[in-house]
């Protein structure tokens, strides 16, 4: 675990401004690590002048390393030719260490400076030096001079597959990886070949930019079918840019993914789009139908035609949308407006909801849309053939309770009278019943609730749909 505030100002020499600024280098650790394939490790001095402590470390993400020590191990100084010298006298010193089994290991340590220019720490990097590494471990140092909200900002991670490059102060490249000499087609130049001209290569773009602007660039470019994406930090020494550290990486099977999912997305609200006009023509149909038909035929189709008008509406609702999962909220609310408007006279419909979203996917919404309806146009007609007066009030009701959906509706009636019945009203009942319990998973129960009949369906979420 990294020192907090209270390790710092009670184990250490640092102040609560100190302890403030080595916090903030702490963030950058991990990615330095992944960046260097070495153990950072962040050094303070003690109490006292004899002794350091290892306030935080990181450990690269990808491989096996011997590590230096832990957290809040204590260090005595006098003993140490590399790690004292960064703490004490503000010096960078690179030697070796022995390992915990003996073997000598490059170890490289930088010191970090208050704002008064005194050193109050030093990052350390442990781990065996391949040719040329140590211009990488020294940029890498530098990064340390940008905010730590760079980090979080432009999403910075380094991994195996990816390209890193450094350029020195005159834009001359003076390290790449076998990745970044692949991805920008470098393998048959040297390393050492200025990159800073533009009619080089589209990956110098970002890297002017952060070298003249002093700040992070992140930048996407095609190099013939490949997609590129960089991220180029300016190396700042004293408020000076004396380089640019480029990140470079293939995303071409991300945007390739990216439009096959935008396309996927379409393709659904068209779908969507034409059911919902199909269901339209299979309604007016059945408008026209009612019109040449006997009052019994009539009413039938006329509740036919108000089930699939509701289906429609629902399809509405779904060609608007692009993710996987739909708003029940929103389904109740728009079917209860069209409601309200089929039963301006008849019935004076309320709803609640505790909660602003309740995602479904789209088969399960689809079914709470047609219970909805079902449950709604129900309370209005029994209310209405029971010689409720104009305004029977139907309240509707949609909440979340733990992991389950509650759907329920209320009105002024006799459960006895309204089982009593048959007809059309039986059929809405049953077709909640089934909805419910074989496309909800879910139970549908009636009761009288205080002199009123109250119908609910209680449903978990399905994730498997």
């Amino acid at each position: 675990m990294s020192f907090t505030t209270h390790d710092y100002l009670n184990c250490t020499n640092v102040g609560a401004v100190g302890a403030k600024m080595l916090r903030e280098t702490s963030l950058w650790l991990p990615f330095l690590a992944d960046l260097t394939h070495k153990e950072v490790l962040l050094f303070v001095r003690g109490q006292t002048a004899e002794t350091a402590l290892i306030a935080d470390r990181a450990l690269p993400s990808v491989g096996t390393y011997i590590s230096l020590g832990d957290e809040a191990d204590a260090i005595r100084l006098h003993n140490e030719h590399i790690i004292a010298p960064a703490l004490l006298r503000g010096v960078a010193t690179c030697g070796t260490k022995e390992a915990h089994l003996g073997i000598p290991v490059p170890l490289s340590v930088y010191p970090v400076f208050d704002s008064a220019g005194l050193p109050i720490a030093g990052v350390g990097m442990y781990g065996r030096l391949v040719a040329n590494e140590q211009v990488l471990i020294e940029a890498a140092v530098k990064l340390l001079a940008l905010s730590p909200s760079v980090i979080t900002a432009h999403r910075l991670h380094v991994m195996p597959q990816d390209g890193v490059i450094v350029y020195d102060r005159s834009g001359r490249m003076v390290y790449r990886n076998e990745v970044a000499a692949r991805l920008l087609h470098l393998l048959d130049r040297p390393a050492s070949r200025p990159r800073l001209r533009l009619d080089e290569s589209s990956d110098i773009i970002p890297v002017v930019r952060a070298r003249q602007e002093r700040v992070p660039v992140s930048q996407e470019w095609e190099s013939g079918e490949t997609v590129l994406e960089g991220t180029a930090l300016p190396l700042l020494d004293s408020g000076q840019v004396t380089g640019v550290l480029l990140i470079v990486r293939d995303i071409t099977l991300l945007r390739k993914k990216e439009i096959e999912l935008l396309h996927k997305d379409v393709v659904i609200q068209e779908v969507h789009h034409r059911v919902k006009n199909n269901l339209q023509t299979v309604a007016s149909l059945l408008r026209m139908q009612a019109r040449r038909s006997t009052p019994e035929v009539r009413e039938a189709l006329r509740e036919t035609e108000r089930r699939v008008a509701a289906i429609a509406a629902i399809h509405t609702i779904l060609a608007r949308e692009v993710n996987d999962t739909v708003n029940a909220v929103t389904v109740a609310d728009e079917l209860l407006v069209q409601m309200r408007h089929e039963w301006n006279r008849g019935a004076e419909i309320s709803w609640q909801c505790t909660a602003e979203e309740i995602l479904l996917p789209s088969t399960q919404a689809v079914s709470l849309g047609m219970i909805v309806h079902e449950l709604v146009q129900n309370a209005c007609e029994h209310g209405a053939q029971n010689g409720a007066p104009v305004g029977n009030r139907v309240r509707a009701c949609l909440q979340r309770e733990g992991g389950e959906i509650c759907f329920s509706v209320e009105n002024r009636g006799n459960l006895a009278t309204l089982q009593s019945d048959d007809g059309a009203r039986h059929l809405g009942l049953q077709i909640v019943k089934n909805l419910a319990e074989t496309n909800l998973g879910g139970r549908f129960t009636l009761q009288n609730v205080a002199g009123n009949v109250c119908a609910c369906v209680v449903f978990t979420i399905r994730e498997d749909v």
